[in-house]
């Protein structure tokens, strides 16, 4: 449910925006708007998560500020492994992640802003 509401806020905002370039007029949601939606929809990372194609990319931080966002963006892919280079062995090995964990793939942090900069 968490992930269709995310993509629908995101799909609005594109086609709104697209719609906006073609008609030469100023959009009508932001994506400092659409940012303000989804974490006022949702609450906790893993409500606020969206999978794109094997990855799972979620919101881990939010912080509002005057008419500024802070969002910290992780991504991963669950039960991933990593590679590992034994010392004392020369075939590579394959490490599971913790129990209750994965590990971490990528991450952005982003400042959005409500006026243009």
């Amino acid at each position: 449910m968490a992930k269709e509401s995310v993509q629908k806020v995101l799909q609005t905002k594109l086609a709104i925006s697209e719609h906006s370039f073609r008609t030469n007029q100023p959009p009508k949601l932001s994506i400092y708007e659409a940012m303000k939606s989804i974490h006022a929809t949702f609450e906790g990372p893993t409500t606020r998560r969206a999978v794109v194609g094997e990855k799972i990319v979620e919101c881990r931080g939010y912080k509002e500020k005057e008419d500024v966002l802070g969002v910290y963006l992780v991504g991963y892919i669950p039960n991933d492994e990593v590679g590992i280079v034994p010392h004392t062995s020369e075939d590579l090995e394959l490490f599971p992640p913790p129990e209750n964990a994965d590990f971490l793939d990528g991450e952005m942090m982003a400042l959005i802003s409500e006026r243009p900069i």
